[in-house]
């Protein structure tokens, strides 16, 4: 009897301990730990956007980290469970939580290493509320100094501008390009006279010189900045496109040598083919 006594309350034991300890389970499978205190002025005010940086594995050299900018309503889209989407969405700017959730919801999130997240019991990620942003807001600016101060990629910046915009993009690597007006002209390649005519932006929209005009034979190396070259090359004449690159294939680490386009810059064009000479 003695012996079963003690194999009970083991068991009992086991079954109050505290599963993940410093967290409070919130529903079934899932857990919250509040981090730091977010700001009370922030915390009434109705957002257009959220800007929140998600961090998995927070603690652990694996750690991975991703960038969300969605308005309320489509926080379902990354998080779920119904008392969860309400803890977030109630989140105060600057507040900083952590949750413990399925594994598999970590795979839904980060699409990275699913193999190996959807073996896992639970997951823990770290959400920050960095940003309640109201429409009267620059959502691009705020993204862009972000990625002039290497908080986040610039990559990512392009990424979360363009999807505030109603327009539909297409990614060649690390240039993105929204066709305005396209036709069935003669493409731009190597070799052919072509004629052109862009304005340079800041990635919130600031225009940074006045309508530009060139005439080149195109393709000669040294021409154009990277990001503009390959733009162009996926071109015909009559088209028109917003062409958006990271400033490693525009002006890079020191900016442009006129000053007007600072160091780490992601930047777009908006740019015409006028001609294309096919010889």
């Amino acid at each position: 009897m003695r012996y079963i006594f003690l194999f009970i309350t083991g068991i009992f034991f086991l079954a109050c301990k505290e599963k993940h300890p410093g967290f409070s389970e919130i529903e079934k499978g899932y857990y919250k730990k509040l981090i730091v205190l977010g700001d009370d002025d922030k915390s009434a005010i109705l957002s257009s956007y959220l800007g929140i940086e998600v961090l998995l594995f927070p603690d652990s050299s694996e750690r991975k980290a991703t960038y969300l900018l969605c308005r309320p309503e489509e926080l379902y889209r990354y998080f779920k469970g119904e008392k969860l989407l309400m803890e977030i969405n109630s989140m105060k700017q600057g507040e900083i939580a952590r949750f413990i959730v399925p594994g598999r919801e970590a795979v839904e999130l980060f699409s990275t290493d699913s193999a190996t997240l959807s073996l896992l019991e639970h997951a823990e990620y770290q959400v920050v509320m960095e940003k309640r942003f109201k429409d009267q807001d620059n959502i691009c600016t705020f993204f862009m100094h972000k990625a002039q101060e290497s908080m986040i990629s610039e990559e990512d910046a392009i990424r979360l501008c363009q999807s505030t915009l109603n327009k539909e993009w297409e990614d060649f690597g690390d240039v993105s390009i929204c066709f305005i007006e396209q036709t069935e002209g003669d493409s731009v390649k190597a070799g052919r006279d072509i004629s052109i005519e862009y304005n340079t932006y800041w990635l919130d929209g600031t225009r940074k010189d006045s309508l530009t005009q060139m005439a080149m034979n195109f393709g000669k190396p040294g021409q154009l900045i990277p990001g503009l070259q390959y733009g162009l090359s996926l071109m015909k004449k009559g088209e028109r496109a917003l062409i958006y690159m990271p400033s490693s294939l525009a002006f890079g680490e020191e900016g442009s040598n006129t000053g007007i386009i600072p160091p780490r810059t992601p930047v777009y064009f908006d740019v015409k083919i006028l001609d294309v000479k096919n010889k």
